[in-house]
């Protein structure tokens, strides 16, 4: 079985509730199918399209702090609905089934997903880069800041930078991680950019 970034999916009971976690289903894949879903990944980027660099229109600033996410004036706590994103979001654009539902808001650059029959939104994911080999994608990027731990993240973060706020890099060098339960931080960092930072709510 596959996961929504096209990887196998493989059992940990290190990380509880996998199943349900996109990013960390990707940093705990391993075979020579996640090697070439990576090695894939990095060709798309290398060869480029004219929408992988367009920004979007969410220009405000995300702060995570004590558990919350912080949209401009407005904070969410993870898990949280469909229905209060998209008060805060505006409705999505486009609605993805595969292992998660996954919902869209192209002009935004966000992403977020919700456990199959769970009507819980487990993930959300701001994208700084946009992959065209995965339809559900945002179409442009996010346009604001991520203000995180001990640092704060936008388009032109460095790999000091993702250190600075926290995060470390995982056995994928690409990933870096931060935990601070019940939640996980994943940021994905790839040819000289960041990609993208997703925040999961991770208890069973």
């Amino acid at each position: 079985m596959y996961n929504a970034f096209g990887v196998t999916r493989v059992s940990d009971p290190s990380y509880p509730g996998c199943a349900a976690r996109p990013w960390a289903a990707l940093y705990n894949a391993v075979g020579v199918r996640i090697a070439r879903s990576i090695l894939f990944g990095i060709c798309v980027v290398a060869v480029g399209c004219d929408s992988a660099n367009q920004t979007g229109t969410y220009s405000k600033t995300v702060t995570f702090k004590n558990g919350q996410l912080t949209l401009g004036s407005a904070t969410i706590s993870l898990p949280t609905k469909i229905e209060q994103l998209t008060v805060l979001l505006g409705k999505p654009d486009r609605t993805s089934r595969s292992v998660n539902v996954i919902y869209t808001w192209d002009k935004l650059g966000i992403y977020a997903y919700e456990k199959p029959d769970s009507g819980q939104v487990n993930s959300v994911v701001f994208s700084y880069r946009r992959k065209s080999d995965f339809k559900f994608h945002p179409r442009l990027n996010f346009a604001g800041k991520i203000v995180l731990l001990g640092g704060e993240l936008d388009a032109k973060s460095s790999k000091k930078d993702l250190t600075r706020a926290g995060l470390s890099v995982t056995f994928l060098p690409i990933v870096y991680r931060a935990e601070v339960p019940p939640h996980s931080i994943f940021a994905e960092y790839r040819r000289g950019r960041l990609q993208h930072v997703a925040f999961e709510w991770t208890r069973k």
